[in-house]
């Protein structure tokens, strides 16, 4: 069965939210909400909104309605372009729901939304040269759709599309226990759950999250809902100038959080045992995922598939499958995180 978590689907213009979605609500028997429709129900027609008030009017809109949506349960809600790119609407919604972004190549958008009076209905692409609009936009936001586990819709019918992500949608996160040097530490694997890493870390008020300006800029919507964010360089900060920073925003008893690649968990385990800091790993890219329960002495990781999937796919399934890995962990430790996370990859929960 589902959760009762509602599901949001972002992504682009023209990638088939609403087309999907209604299909998805169907399959999980969860209510739909289309937040351009209902907008338009409740105000008039978005070009009329963007031309009469401008764009600020309707980006007001949209924040009071993620407020809205973001206590209902068991709905799927198609959202506009940039309803889930905006850092308070993405805060508000993106941790008390599970978020997809459907993709699409610059060449299938073009498509689907020209013809039939379609293209009226899209005030941004009103120009001289709609195709060339459209590859500026996905260049600006695609850095930011990144942030969310991604489905493409190019070749696939969107009922198939809509299984996908049912599948997905019934998924509860892998959790597991494991000993190391006589300590346990927790792995929690699955997918889109980063956003709620708020309630699966269970942070105190002390915690610090500590990461790059890279992973900051994907995910800082999410980090600051575990706690105080710390920007730092692995390539110029030592332990020492963190901890210093560390000890200026918070108390002597504080919970260190990494987010980010290899380095931010090695920088970040320094730092824990430099202070003597309670530290728990977030890790974004396959490497860190790999060494996370050995990296410092971290009481639990969590590991969200949809940020591993920046990578391609095909590279995390090629890593986690080496056999060599078994010999660069103590029994027990890194086989338990592959599995769990080649499980949810491949979209079932490890038994």
């Amino acid at each position: 069965m589902a959760s009762d978590r509602s599901i949001v689907l972002t992504g682009f213009m023209g990638t088939g939210k609403s087309t999907v979605g209604r299909l998805l609500a169907r399959r999980l028997e969860f209510d739909f909400v289309d937040t351009d429709a209902l907008i338009e129900d409740r105000h008039g027609p978005i070009p009329a909104l963007f031309s009469e008030h401008g764009e600020d009017h309707f980006r007001a809109i949209e924040r009071s309605l993620a407020d809205e949506l973001a206590i209902r349960r068991r709905c799927v809600i198609s959202t506009g372009g940039r309803f889930m790119l905006d850092t308070t609407t993405c805060n508000v919604l993106g941790t008390a729901a599970d978020t997809f972004c459907l993709t699409a190549s610059p060449e299938t958008v073009l498509a689907r939304v020209s013809g039939s009076g379609r293209q009226q209905k899209r005030p941004l692409l009103d120009t001289a040269d709609p195709f060339q609009t459209i590859l500026d936009l996905l260049a600006e936001r695609t850095p930011l759709y990144a942030r969310f586990p991604q489905i493409s819709t190019d070749d696939a019918a969107p009922d198939h599309v809509a299984a996908d992500l049912a599948t997905l949608a019934r998924l509860a996160p892998v959790r597991r226990s494991v000993q190391v040097d006589g300590r346990t530490c927790g792995i929690i694997v699955g997918v889109a759950v980063l956003p709620r890493a708020h309630h699966i870390l269970e942070p105190v008020d002390t915690t610090v999250v500590v990461t790059d300006q890279h992973t900051a800029h994907r995910y800082g919507p999410w980090a600051q809902s575990i706690g105080r964010l710390l920007t730092v360089d692995p390539t110029i900060d030592t332990a020492g100038s963190v901890a210093e920073s560390v000890g200026l925003i918070t108390t002597p008893s504080v919970t260190l959080v990494s987010l980010g690649p290899e380095s931010i968990a090695t920088l970040t385990s320094e730092v824990a045992g430099r202070i003597g800091a309670e530290l728990k790993h977030c890790p974004t890219t396959v490497s860190a995922m790999l060494r996370a329960c050995e990296i410092g002495s971290p009481t639990r990781v969590l590991a969200d598939v949809g940020a591993l999937q920046a990578e391609p796919i095909e590279h995390v399934r090629s890593v986690l499958a080496r056999p060599e890995l078994d010999s660069l962990s103590a029994p027990g430790t890194l086989r338990p995180l592959q599995r769990a996370v080649a499980a949810a990859i491949e979209g079932r929960v490890a038994q």
